[in-house]
């Protein structure tokens, strides 16, 4: 399969200045991404819990409030439309240290990453992962 770069070690903050760090401007319906962080990068979700982009299966705060329940504190996620504040619109996916990723045929939309944290508990985050985004050619 042959991919087409969109970014290249595109800096995704743990606190980032919003809920979400906008990536790429506009995704186009039915676009497949593949999204790639580096795999020994660690960013902080709380002062001494360090991981990686796949999260803290481990993690003492519950995944309830995260951003994205399902998905491992601290892990990356991303966002297909929607705000750089918002948590509940657009469509929200997890990405870990490697997702490939389809767009809905219906929808399209800026792609936002951040990390899966409570919205109230970004205050004390640290570090960040420089992020690969490509799109199928």
């Amino acid at each position: 399969m042959t991919w087409l770069t969109l970014a290249t070690a595109f800096p995704i903050p743990a606190k980032p200045g919003g809920l979400w760090t906008m990536v790429i401007d506009y995704v186009d319906a039915a676009t497949v991404l593949k999204i790639v962080a580096p795999e020994k990068a660690e960013w902080s979700y709380s002062p001494g819990s360090a991981c990686s982009a796949n999260g803290d299966l481990t993690a003492m705060i519950g995944r309830s409030g995260c951003l994205l329940p399902a998905g491992p504190v601290g892990a990356l996620i991303g966002k297909i439309g929607g705000s750089t504040a918002g948590s509940a619109d657009g469509t929200i996916f997890l990405v870990g240290v490697t997702c490939v990723f389809t767009v809905d045929e219906k929808s399209g939309g800026p792609l936002y990453l951040s990390m899966n944290d409570e919205p109230s508990g970004f205050c004390n985050n640290t570090g960040q992962l420089a992020v690969d985004v490509m799109r199928r050619a």
